[in-house]
């Protein structure tokens, strides 16, 4: 049972501006020991609630990667977590795992469990969003050492399980895995709210929970204001809770300024995911016109990420205009783009020009140009044997769309 402290920030849970770690950190990178400890871990930790640029990667990268000066355990280990870190809020998701596997294998991690927590945090983010309970960076999890403090809740299978049950729309699930992470109060509330507190929102709305999801979203409220101006993924977050719990005629506007937040498209997944919501919001307020543009860009992102069950949500999404969305993750011929193979699909499935365009909001002249270029790369020279030269793809069998039967 959610209670009133579970939900209350205290004040451990302040959230460094970033700005002045910065410019420590370059410094320190640049030229040296004086930094201390606790502003890298002040650094690391805000890095894993929302990954904000530190003005540094550059520097950073020099310390992993490049040659020069001698470099110890804790310093190299920190540029190359908080590296991980930008590249998972990024969606470079197996850049972050090759950053840390390098860094793993150059500096003794040993002596900096603190630091290797932050790696298992960055790891454990990156398998639940994927969708996988067992990472399959689990061979770079058994070269961090065991923490005798408690682990994070992102860095358990626990948050995994959410993740999945949230993509799955499981939401009484969800509501329960959320309710138990946002409950953890040995953990900053500024952490709790950034990796559970848009999950217990979502699963308390959807399964008629409303007045708990509207106290939820009050309290996210009220930390962001507590906060320095220019947190973009905190604004978003904000935003996007609030237009959760709004009424539906309402919710399209709170999603498309959670958005527009400037700067906020770097952070890769939440913007998809974001987007998933409006369609899904836009679907159930009868307007598919508008939600069929907005459910493709979610599923074309989450498809390249490996996002899979994000993936299969936006499928499930836009399935009710009665198509199929392809295998989205990448394109089978390195030549055509994930629309080329869209419109190739929905003409060997029989679709006219017009339709194609209707659906997938191109002009007919653009389709058939798009058309004229893939014929030659695929080895046909007409619609007809479209379908067999689609199926002959390697590891492509059945995509596309198919005509609602």
């Amino acid at each position: 049972m959610l209670t009133a402290e579970a939900l209350t920030p205290t004040g451990s849970d302040a959230v460094p501006t970033g700005q002045a770690d910065g410019v420590r950190l370059r410094v320190w990178v640049q030229d040296g020991p004086p930094l201390g400890v606790a502003h890298v871990s002040r650094a690391v930790a805000s890095g894993l609630v929302d990954g904000r640029a530190l003005g540094c990667r550059r520097s950073l990268r020099r310390v992993v990667t490049g040659p020069g000066r001698e470099v110890d355990a804790r310093q190299g280990l920190a540029c190359a977590l908080l590296l991980a870190l930008d590249d998972c809020w990024a969606g470079r998701w197996e850049e972050a795992e090759r950053l840390t596997e390098r860094a793993l294998t150059t500096f003794t991690v040993t002596e900096c469990v603190d630091l290797a927590e932050g790696f298992r945090g960055c790891l454990g983010v990156i398998a639940a969003l994927r969708g996988e309970v067992t990472p399959r960076s689990r061979g770079l999890l058994e070269l961090l050492p065991e923490s005798s403090s408690r682990r994070p809740p992102w860095a358990r299978q626990e948050y995994a399980r959410l993740m999945r049950s949230l993509s799955d729309q499981r939401f009484d699930s969800a509501f329960e895995e959320a309710s138990a992470l946002m409950e953890a109060e040995e953990v900053p509330f500024a952490e709790r709210a950034a990796w559970g507190s848009l999950a217990l929102i979502e699963a308390a709305a959807r399964t008629g929970r409303t007045a708990t999801a509207k106290d939820v979203a009050g309290h996210v409220a009220s930390f962001v204001a507590s906060l320095p101006k220019g947190r973009v993924l905190w604004e978003h977050r904000m935003l996007a809770a609030q237009a959760i719990v709004a009424q539906p005629e309402v919710a399209p506007r709170l999603y498309l300024s959670a958005l527009a937040v400037p700067g906020v498209q770097r952070w890769v997944f939440e913007v998809a995911r974001t987007k998933l919501l409006l369609g899904e919001q836009l679907r159930r307020n009868r307007e598919p016109d508008q939600a069929t543009p907005v459910l493709w860009e979610a599923l074309w992102t989450f498809g390249p990420l490996g996002a899979q069950p994000w993936e299969r949500r936006a499928g499930r999404a836009l399935r009710t205009r009665g198509t199929t969305p392809m295998d989205a993750r990448k394109p089978p011929s390195s030549a055509l783009s994930a629309i080329d193979l869209h419109v190739a699909d929905m003409a060997a499935a029989g679709y006219t020009n017009k339709e194609i365009g209707q659906a997938l909001f191109l002009s007919p002249r653009t389709v058939a140009s798009r058309l004229y270029r893939v014929f030659p790369e695929l080895g046909v020279s007409s619609r007809a044997g479209l379908r067999d030269a689609l199926r002959r793809l390697e590891g492509v069998e059945e995509i596309g769309l198919r005509r609602a039967r």
